[in-house]
């Protein structure tokens, strides 16, 4: 019975969405067709994006309706491309190989540099890619193009394109994102994978510290207690780790952190 009356209720909502923007909904939908997809599915699936939407929030505005919008005909046609990148801790020799959705945004991108290395993430962080820069509109940085609107598929991305990332401003974090190949699946990469890599993880507000690390782990340095110790056993102590297989199956869950890090208006 319960169950019964929240479909009406989100029933009667999205019937209210739909009235709304009637020749909006009309035009998507005929877009989408002509592309190629199956009418039926076009109704469906855009159906379960009103659902999701008004579940998150019954007053959807103008702005979040229209972006969702926008996706759909960006799904149906990169929705299973993918891309692959080489991912490389700038100064060291550490690097990760990830696969993302070609549909997935330039702020996703620097989520996945900052998972692949376990950052913490929290800082603000910029991307480049042909001396054009860009950043989340919430870090209100300037004149920087909003990252979280510009898709990877449409960046006309190909082998050997780099987009640097720009990380904990200041604190000469950086990250290197080669494109090592493009692809086209038979279905849809459904979450972002960490592949393959090799070299320490980002040791976060100790750069130095990481250095002596990779340069000899029994360097003496000075500890939080003001003791002189082997960097390697500090490291160790504050879970600094080289890259392990088993990183491949976390990566997911530390992407969907730093999500609810940087967007905490997310969470459940």
């Amino acid at each position: 019975m319960i169950q019964q009356l929240i479909d009406q209720h989100l029933s009667a909502i999205t019937a209210q969405i739909r009235a709304k923007y009637p020749s909006e909904m009309e035009s998507y939908a005929k877009r989408l067709i002509n592309l190629g997809m199956d009418a039926d599915q076009v109704e469906e699936d855009m159906q379960a994006v009103l659902r999701t939407l008004v579940m998150s929030n019954e007053s959807v505005s103008d702005e979040e309706f229209f972006c969702i919008l926008n996706l759909f005909p960006d799904y149906e046609q990169f929705g299973k491309q993918t891309i692959e990148f080489k991912i490389t801790l700038e100064g060291t020799k550490s690097w990760r190989k990830v696969r993302l959705p070609a549909i997935l945004s330039l702020t996703e991108l620097a989520y996945a540099a900052i998972a692949a290395f376990h950052g913490m993430g929290g800082h603000l962080f910029t991307l480049k890619l042909n001396d054009k820069q860009y950043s989340p509109f919430e870090f209100e940085l300037g004149d920087y193009e909003n990252s979280s609107q510009v898709l990877l598929c449409h960046l006309g991305l190909k082998e050997k394109s780099k987009i640097e990332i720009d990380y904990d401003l200041g604190a000469g974090w950086g990250f290197n994102c080669v494109v090592t190949k493009l692809d086209c699946e038979d279905e849809p990469l459904l979450e972002p994978e960490l592949i393959s890599g090799k070299g320490y993880n980002l040791w976060e507000d100790n750069r130095e510290y990481l250095e002596f690390l990779i340069e000899d782990p029994k360097i003496k340095v000075q500890d939080w207690e003001g003791r002189f110790r082997q960097v390697g056993k500090i490291a160790k102590e504050e879970g600094i780790t080289q890259f392990d297989a088993e990183d491949c199956d976390e990566f997911p869950l530390e992407m969907e952190v730093l999500r609810e890090i940087y967007n905490p208006a997310n969470k459940d």
